[in-house]
């Protein structure tokens, strides 16, 4: 798999191509990294993408979101650069909004929402000074609607810490192997695979293992903050296949890394 950072820029490269003439585009040096920025024609939010130091930061009007590229575990900084890539396709695509709220001429703060069931919800503020939704002076909204080009479709993602998640459809595109083209030898490496694969590529992997009588396995995802070690607990905990799973030990990969005893195959 590419390295996140490589991943980020031909994404950007990708969606570059397949936004046409419908968006100015311009890249320029930006210290050690790149600045990108894309312009709707016919849109009023410019959407800044600045590359430098391992980190991307994602900018909208007066908003912005950084992100991790060089993250300790490379889960998280894959998830980093896939929620980069999502806030930047919900802007473009008309999944996100920013309302600009102007006091004597300047504007002052800036709200952020996404849509959600055909309504607009509030996701965060941003800017100085107090904030009074009923004082509105020369409000603003800032937004887009192009069209979302063939082969970016929406993908159903649910981040509570990133509520514009899955909107782009930037994400589920990796290229990894399929379940059925793995070395089924009772050790599974997460590291190739994209977390939002892992509801169907474990349950795949367990009934494989069995159907070989393969009956303990040692599956490795990493040590991170957690997530993908939460994610793939979930997933044995609810698989009727699995009779019992540890934290591996000193020398398998220490909590990096879960052993997983199995049932017994048909």
């Amino acid at each position: 798999m590419d390295a996140p950072a490589d991943r980020l820029k031909r994404e950007l490269s990708r969606l570059t191509k397949a936004l046409g003439a419908r968006a100015r585009v311009s890249s320029v040096a930006a210290g050690e990294g790149r600045e990108t920025v894309l312009e709707p024609v016919d849109g009023a939010l410019p959407v800044t993408v600045v590359e430098a130091g391992g980190r991307v930061t994602v900018a909208l009007a007066g908003w912005r979101r950084e992100f991790a590229l060089a993250a300790d575990d490379r889960e998280d900084a894959e998830d980093a650069c896939d929620l980069a890539l999502d806030l930047v396709g919900a802007a473009l695509f008309g999944e996100l909004r920013i309302v600009e709220h102007r006091r004597d001429g300047v504007a002052r703060r800036w709200e952020v929402a996404v849509r959600r069931g055909g309504a607009w919800q509030t996701i965060d503020h941003a800017g100085a000074g107090s904030w009074n939704p009923f004082v509105r002076r020369e409000r603003v909204i800032l937004a887009n609607a192009l069209p979302r080009p063939r082969g970016y479709k929406a993908v159903d993602v649910t981040r509570p810490d990133a509520p514009w998640a899955g909107r782009a459809g930037f994400c589920g595109g990796a290229q990894t192997e399929a379940p059925g083209e793995l070395q089924v030898d009772g050790v599974l490496d997460l590291h190739n695979f994209h977390p939002r694969e892992l509801g169907k590529l474990i349950p795949a992997y367990l009934e494989a293992c069995r159907a070989r009588g393969i009956v303990e396995l040692r599956i490795i995802h990493g040590k991170g903050i957690g997530n993908v070690r939460r994610s793939v607990h979930a997933l044995l905990d609810r698989s009727p296949a699995v009779a019992g799973y540890r934290l591996a030990g000193h020398g398998a990969g220490s909590w990096g890394a879960t052993i997983v005893d199995l049932k017994p195959g048909p």
